[in-house]
């Protein structure tokens, strides 16, 4: 999924973002597949400056999530 948003995703919004993908078969993140809450995959969570901003399970077309990226990117420019 990452691969298709990179592309997708202008130059200046991919300078400001970090895509990180974890396996929730691992013990090792299980407490934070717990913390949110997650009961299917995939799951997208979307951080800022290390605060959880927004997250859903499913499936989200890449323009719904550029339009979520651009709004936090804007949150922290504003």
């Amino acid at each position: 999924m990452h691969r298709l948003l990179e592309t997708q995703l202008s130059d200046e919004v991919r300078m400001q973002v970090v895509f990180a993908s974890l396996d929730m078969d691992q013990a090792a993140h299980h407490s934070l597949a717990l913390q949110h809450k997650v009961l299917n995959l995939p799951f997208l969570a979307f951080y800022s400056d290390g605060m959880f901003v927004r997250g859903g399970t499913g499936m989200q077309k890449p323009e719904v999530i550029t339009t979520y990226l651009r709004e936090i990117i804007n949150d922290n420019c504003g």
